[in-house]
C-alpha cells in the first residue's frame, strides 16, 4: 500500500481589511498485494482462479479550499469559503467467483457468488458564509448559511444536497464573563433511491437476467434506506459560558443537543438524538501551578426499524417487523495538573481520566415473528487511563520530552462473551471476547527547532 500527497497553502492580503487565503492537494493511493487463491481445501472445486493477480487498486485525490475573510467596517465581519473535495476511483472491476465459507464448490458466472466489486468514487462541492454584527459593544450577533452537494458512483443515490442555517449569538458583557449560544437546522435530500443499485452493480448480468420475478429485483428490502443517503432533518443547538470569579479560577458550563430526524425512512435509521453536558473548573493556586478538574455527561439514543424476510411476499409484510432501540449512557471525568519549574524551562504535566458507558437495548417484534418485546442486559465499559509527561526547554531552540500512559479497560457484552464458534446453530463465529487489557506506553520525543 502507498499514499502520496501534494499539497500547496498560500494568501493575499486585499484592501478593505480583507485577506483571501486557499490551499489544495493532490493525493494518489495505490495497491498491488498479491491475491490469495479462493480456497486451499483439495476437497472442493474451485478451478477458476482470481481474474487478475492483485487489485491494481488506485485512488486519486484532489482537495482544494478557497476562503475570504473581510471586516470591511466597524462592527461587522464576512466569512465566506468554498470547498472541492474529489476522490476518484480508479480500481477495475472484475468478476470474482468466491467460495462460499470455504466449504461450497465454486459456482458459475450465472450465480449469486459471482459478484463484481464496486470501485465507489465521490465528488464534493460545498460552500457558504457567515455575517456577524457587533451590536453591542462585545456582543455580536451573526447568521449563516452553507450548502453542500456530493454526488457518488455505484451507490443507492447519485446526489445528495444539504442546506445549513446557522445563528450565533457571542457575548463577554463583562470582563469575568463571556457567554455564547448557536442554533442551526439542515436539511438534506437525495435524488431518487435506487434500492435495486446493489443488485445491479454487484452481480452480474448473468445472474441478474437469470431473476424472472420482477419484484424479486432487489438485494436489501426496497422500503430500507441507509442513513448516510436517506433524507434527514438535523436540529442542533448549542452553549456555553466561562466564569472567571477572580483571577486564579475559572468556571466553564457547556451543553449541546443534536436531533436527526429520518422522516423519509420507513426501515432502517428513523431517529437519533444526542444530548451532551460539560463542567470544568481551573484554579492557579500560585503562578507556576494550574490544576483542573471536569466531568461530562452524555446521552445519545436511536431508533431502527427493520423488517425479516426471506422472499418478496415477506419483504413487504409489515407484520413481519421489528424494531430496536437503543440509549447509552457515558459518564466522564478527569483531573490533572501542570508545573512549571526553573523560568519555565521544566514542565511537568499529569492527568486522569475515568469513563464509564452502559448501553440499554430494546427490541420488538411483529405479530408474524413470536410477538415479543424485551430488554436486553446492559453493555458495559470501564475505562482508566493516566499519563504523566515532562518537558525541558535545554536551549531556546531544543527541548527534550518523556511521558508514560498506562490505560485501563474492560467491558462486559453479553452477545459476545461467552460465545463459542460453534455455540449458534449453522453459523460460524469467531469466539473473541470483549476487550479487557492494560497497555502501558513509554515516550521520548526530542524537538528542535530551525531559525
Amino acid at each position: 500500500n502507498s499514499f502520496n500527497q501534494v499539497s500547496m497553502a498560500g494568501g493575499v492580503d486585499l484592501p478593505w481589511n480583507t485577506r483571501i487565503s486557499g490551499d489544495a492537494a493532490f493525493g494518489w493511493m495505490r495497491q498491488n498485494a498479491d491475491f490469495l487463491p479462493y480456497t486451499v481445501n483439495p476437497l472442493l472445486d474451485a478451478a477458476v482462479p482470481p481474474p487478475r493477480g492483485d487489485a491494481d487498486a488506485g485512488i486519486d485525490t484532489t482537495a482544494a479550499t478557497l476562503r475570504l475573510a473581510s471586516r470591511p467596517i466597524d462592527h461587522l465581519r464576512i466569512d465566506a469559503n468554498v470547498r472541492y473535495d474529489d476522490r476518484d476511483n480508479t480500481t477495475p472491476r472484475d468478476v470474482y467467483l468466491y467460495v462460499s465459507g470455504d466449504s461450497l464448490d465454486q459456482q458459475g458466472i450465472g450465480s449469486d457468488r459471482a459478484r463484481l466489486n464496486l470501485p465507489n468514487s465521490y465528488q464534493l462541492v460545498e460552500g457558504g458564509f457567515e455575517a456577524g454584527y457587533e451590536f453591542f459593544e462585545r456582543t455580536e450577533l451573526s447568521v449563516g448559511y452553507q450548502r453542500q452537494e456530493i454526488e457518488r458512483t455505484y451507490t443507492e443515490v447519485d446526489q445528495t444536497t444539504e442546506n445549513t442555517y446557522e445563528a450565533a449569538l457571542r457575548s463577554r458583557p463583562l470582563s469575568w464573563l463571556q457567554a455564547r449560544v448557536e442554533g442551526s437546522y439542515a436539511d438534506r435530500n437525495g435524488t431518487e433511491y435506487m434500492y435495486r443499485s446493489p443488485l445491479f452493480g454487484g452481480f452480474t448480468p448473468e445472474y441478474v437476467g437469470s431473476i424472472t420475478d420482477p419484484d424479486e429485483l432487489f438485494e436489501n428490502n426496497p422500503l430500507l434506506r441507509k442513513h448516510n443517503f436517506a433524507d434527514r432533518n438535523r436540529s442542533r443547538v448549542l452553549g456555553r459560558i466561562d466564569l472567571m470569579p477572580i483571577e486564579t479560577f475559572s468556571i466553564g458550563l457547556d451543553g449541546a443537543w443534536v436531533d436527526d430526524d429520518y422522516d423519509q425512512s420507513t426501515l432502517g435509521l428513523t431517529q437519533r438524538e444526542a444530548l451532551s453536558s460539560t463542567i470544568d473548573l481551573s484554579w492557579t493556586p500560585i503562578e507556576i501551578l494550574t490544576t483542573y478538574v471536569w466531568f461530562t455527561y452524555e446521552n445519545l439514543k436511536s431508533d431502527v426499524d427493520g423488517r425479516s424476510f426471506s422472499n418478496a411476499a415477506q419483504a413487504s409484510d409489515p407484520e413481519r417487523d421489528w424494531f430496536e432501540r437503543d440509549e447509552d449512557h457515558v459518564y466522564t471525568a478527569g483531573v490533572g495538573a501542570e508545573l512549571h519549574l526553573f523560568d519555565d524551562r521544566l514542565r511537568l504535566r499529569a492527568d486522569y481520566v475515568y469513563s464509564m458507558a452502559n448501553t440499554d437495548i430494546e427490541v420488538g417484534t411483529g405479530e408474524a415473528l413470536t410477538p415479543t418485546s424485551r430488554n436486553f442486559p446492559d453493555v458495559e465499559s470501564r475505562l482508566h487511563d493516566f499519563n504523566v509527561s515532562a518537558e525541558y526547554q535545554f536551549r531556546e531552540n531544543l527541548a527534550f520530552r518523556v511521558s508514560y500512559l498506562v490505560e485501563d479497560l474492560k467491558s462486559d457484552d453479553w452477545a459476545i462473551n461467552g460465545v463459542a464458534p460453534d455455540t449458534i446453530s449453522q453459523v460460524l463465529g469467531l469466539g473473541e471476547d470483549t476487550p479487557h487489557y492494560r497497555n502501558h506506553l513509554v515516550g521520548f520525543a526530542v524537538r528542535y527547532e530551525f531559525r
